[in-house]
């Protein structure tokens, strides 16, 4: 078994993001993948979910046009953030389910809501919720009642807390690339 090979690359935390983070509580993430685009109904819900949960939260789509014209001063929109140098700063990350995001909210020990899509994201949602990770959203369901009763209850759940923090725990992708690349080699020259 191995761990999640997350790289974040050499992208570095904006200071404007920095600050906001740092500011108050933590901010729930609201990420959909890089190929989303639903226009704004999906960010509009999100900030009616937050007000409704009084929390703040963090926007990431590369699409300008997909956030709402106006923000409310506790969300910020970013086109892109390294998840692995923030999101441990964060309180959770409501996704699309790929499992690049899946495995970098692991390694920050954070609940994640899913929405899934497409392919594996379905499978990724049951898996995050049978395993107590988190919880999942159907599109059909993204609404802001749903979503801040979804939000709340998984924030409120203690057994998701402390399942998050002790999964985070046993992740370390800075050695995983090494133990693969040892067991490769291993395999090597058995033959």
């Amino acid at each position: 078994m191995f761990d999640f090979l997350l790289y974040d690359g050499d992208e570095q935390v904006s200071e404007e993001a920095e600050r906001f983070i740092k500011q108050g509580e933590p901010p729930i993430v609201f990420t959909f993948g890089t190929a989303f685009y639903f226009g704004k109904n999906i960010f509009q819900e999100s900030v009616k979910a937050l007000e409704m949960i009084k929390s703040r939260g963090i926007f990431l789509t590369p699409r300008k046009d997909a956030i709402p014209d106006r923000l409310p001063p506790h969300i910020m929109a970013c086109s892109f953030l390294p998840l692995g140098a923030v999101l441990s700063s964060c309180r959770a990350i409501v996704h699309h389910g790929g499992v690049g995001t899946l495995g970098q909210a692991l390694k920050a020990g954070i609940p994640q809501l899913i929405r899934p899509l497409a392919y594996d994201q379905f499978d990724n949602a049951y898996r995050v919720t049978t395993r107590k990770l988190g919880s999942y959203i159907l599109a059909r369901q993204y609404t802001a009642e749903r979503l801040s009763r979804k939000l709340s209850a998984m924030l409120a759940d203690q057994e998701i807390i402390n399942t998050c923090k002790e999964v985070s725990r046993h992740i370390d992708s800075e050695t995983a690339l090494d133990l693969l690349a040892a067991r490769i080699e291993e395999i090597g020259r058995r033959k």
